[in-house]
């Protein structure tokens, strides 16, 4: 009798990678049920929350491949930030959040008009600004500056929204669990991750927005990859593993799928 084979992702299966690649889904599909897409969330959270270190990883990886990829004039890429006594940047801002080179608080749907426009009078129904109606956290908007430091930098930058970077204790990890196996919201953990989590998914839905609205299109398979790549290599590293040759081939993956500006039709 052969042996049953375990897809990645599959219902059931609770690693991070397991984890990672089905929450990628609701970057990419519109159409999932709206419970659903809750739970899928609700996984990642809870995951994060109580494995900060491997969270700062995931969210630093995505972000650093994503943003490297935009143009290099993109102001995305050009943010100063602060959280509390970590701060980069020519121009921190005096309180935490992220400012642009002008000194303009980030995040808010402004932000997008230089690539995306505007065609409706409110961006809640105009097509191409949808996604970024909403304004972002601050801590969301510290995230998105620090994904701009690269891999190297971005983790130990993100930490600062964790606070203490430990695992959490057991009633936390029994708490994951219940989310996990059960989807119970009424059960998400209070753990040191917590705002890591909710802030680090928030920028990374902007980061992957703001590269569909330089593509012009909602088909961006790269986002797949990348979510992927870093539900694997977040553990690694994590675990104090080292990618060795594996950075130079996530380098020549983010050049073959960098957006060249003069090379858009809008």
């Amino acid at each position: 009798m052969e042996a049953e084979t375990i897809v990645v992702g599959e219902p059931g299966a609770y690693t991070p990678h397991d984890i990672g690649v089905r929450w990628l889904f609701t970057l990419t599909d519109p159409l999932i049920p709206l419970r659903y897409r809750q739970h899928l969330n609700d996984q990642m959270v809870a995951l994060i929350t109580t494995r900060p270190r491997w969270g700062a990883f995931f969210i630093g990886g995505v972000l650093s491949d994503l943003i490297s990829t935009l143009p290099g004039s993109d102001p995305w890429r050009h943010l100063s930030a602060r959280w509390g006594a970590s701060s980069f940047g020519p121009h921190p801002p005096l309180d935490n959040g992220a400012v642009g080179v002008t000194g303009r608080v980030f995040g808010t749907y402004t932000d997008a008009l230089d690539v995306a426009g505007q065609v409706m009078a409110h961006p809640e129904i105009d097509t191409g600004l949808a996604a970024f109606a909403q304004p972002l956290s601050p801590g969301a908007a510290y995230a998105v500056a620090a994904g701009a430091l690269g891999h190297k930098r971005a983790p130990d930058a993100l930490a600062a929204l964790a606070g203490d970077t430990d695992e959490g204790d057991l009633s936390e990890q029994e708490q994951v669990a219940a989310v996990i196996q059960i989807g119970s919201r009424r059960r998400l953990p209070q753990g040191q991750g917590r705002q890591l989590a909710e802030d680090g998914l928030e920028a990374i839905r902007w980061v992957a927005a703001r590269r569909r609205s330089w593509l012009g299109t909602t088909d961006d398979s790269y986002v797949v990859e990348v979510v992927s790549r870093w539900s694997i290599l977040a553990t690694t590293l994590a675990d104090g593993g080292d990618l060795g040759a594996q950075w130079a081939s996530i380098d020549e993956r983010n050049a073959e799928n960098s957006i060249i500006a003069e090379d858009v039709d809008f």
